[in-house]
This record gives structure tokens, sequence and C-alpha cells, in this order.
């Protein structure tokens, strides 16, 4: 167990036990894990939510996994030159959240391509994580069972923006959460840079993104989540601190 998490693998007999859990509801997740097995990688995940546990009494949870659709995705530089080694991923539509599966997410080869196998049928865009580059999301497209879809990212020169969540009295706020999303809505996975004891943040984000307009959510720990626009041109680096008031404690 990792936190909130444990992890189980099968047997030979595809059966799988969790021991030690503690009473009430959870989600259960069967992935196949498997890049290398080409006979398993078109497998689907599947997931089980609202999942009783009850002190005392075993809970059965089965899966019958089946094929899914399959993302080729392209990623090009500015100068339309493939680019190797890139982290890319797929992402529903109205999500913020990153990728639920393992399937969905993959790095690309020398010619720039990935090739994401086993995804559940659903409406997707695609983002990466090309920390020289700005990177913008793809068109969204629908991946069915069976199907292979292409998706493509051109990646731009973009400006770097430095964030860092603050106390609107100067205070240093502890466990702080940044989410950039872009005029339609939809994240732009920043990169994380620790802070440090000695430093008024107690962690830094930066990004490289295309001019545009975006809106920046930041919280913390006994500080209320606040939302703040963020205009991004040509003109270089720029630095967004986002302040946050404190919770009213309860009377």
């Amino acid at each position: 167990p990792f936190r909130d998490r444990a992890w189980a693998q099968t047997d030979r007999e595809g059966r799988y036990a969790i021991g030690d859990l503690p009473p009430g509801t959870c989600s259960v997740t069967a992935d196949v894990h498997s890049g290398k097995d080409r006979e398993r990688a078109g497998l689907a995940p599947q997931r089980r939510e609202g999942v009783r546990v009850a002190e005392g009494e075993p809970t059965v949870v089965d899966f019958l996994l089946e094929s899914g659709g399959a993302a080729r995705v392209l990623v090009r530089g500015p100068d339309g030159e493939p680019l190797e080694d890139v982290w890319v991923w797929l992402r529903e539509r109205g999500s913020g959240e990153g990728p639920s599966f393992s399937t969905m997410s993959g790095k690309t080869d020398r010619e720039g391509k990935a090739l994401l196998e086993g995804i559940p049928p659903g409406t997707y865009f695609v983002s990466a994580r090309a920390p020289t580059y700005a990177v913008p999301l793809s068109g969204e497209r629908s991946v069915r069972a069976g199907e292979e879809v292409g998706f493509r990212l051109d990646l731009k020169r973009g400006t770097t923006v430095r964030l860092a969540c603050i106390g609107s009295e100067g205070g240093r706020v502890e466990e702080p959460e940044i989410r950039i999303a872009d005029s339609e809505g939809r994240e732009v996975a920043p990169s994380l840079q620790e802070g440090g004891s000695d430093t008024k943040y107690a962690a830094k984000w930066w990004a490289v993104l295309v001019p545009g307009t975006y809106s920046v959510e930041g919280r913390g720990k006994g500080y209320r989540t606040r939302t703040v626009p963020l205009r991004v041109d040509a003109s270089g680096p720029k630095e967004l601190l986002v302040p946050l008031e404190k919770e009213e404690s309860p009377k």
C-alpha cells in the first residue's frame, strides 16, 4: 500500500487478492501494464467504482478485459523535425486530471511517434511534456475499440512562466497546488520545481506556454482556492504569484 492506494498482481489463473484494507468505499482498477506482450497490450483497462469493503467480509471484484482502441501520436518540433523521447498522454474530454491508466501514456521514438494501445472507448485529446517547448493541446478525436486513431502535436517556441502560491499576508503556503488551464478549460501540466525551507515558497512551478489567455488555480493547506487570469505574450519570461487568503477558523 502507498497512502490511499494498494496494488496486487494476478497469478497464472488470473486471480488476485488485496488484504488489510480498511472498511469503506473504494475503486478497483485492472490494468494490463504490459507494453512488451503484444498479445495483451491491446486490452483496455477497466475500473469499478463504489466498491464496498466491510470488515470480516471478503469482497469479490471480477474483470473481463476486452480489446480497446489505439492512438498513434506524432510529435514535431518548431521546424517540423521529429522529436524523440517526448512523453505524451491522452486525456478524456472534460477531464482536468492526468492519465487514468498506464496504457494512456508513452514516449516517442526516433521518428517522433508513440503508439498507445488498449485505450478505452471515448473522446480524447493529447498533451505532452517537453521542457524546452510550448506544448499546444491537440484536437479532440474519438477512439473506438479495434480502431487506430492518429493525433499530431506541433510543438512551438514559447514563453517561460514561473508560478508560486503565496499568502495574501506574505506568508508561506504549505502543501500548495497549481493548475493551469487554457481558454477552453483544458489543463496544461506545469513542471514542478521544489522550493526549500529557506525560501518563502513551499514549491514553485514553471511552464513554457504559447501566447494566449490562461487561468491559474492555486490552493494550499489552510487557504481558500483562488483562480486568477494569466495573459502570455512573446515578450520574454514572466512570473506570476497567486495570493491566497486563509480559511476562516470554525467557530
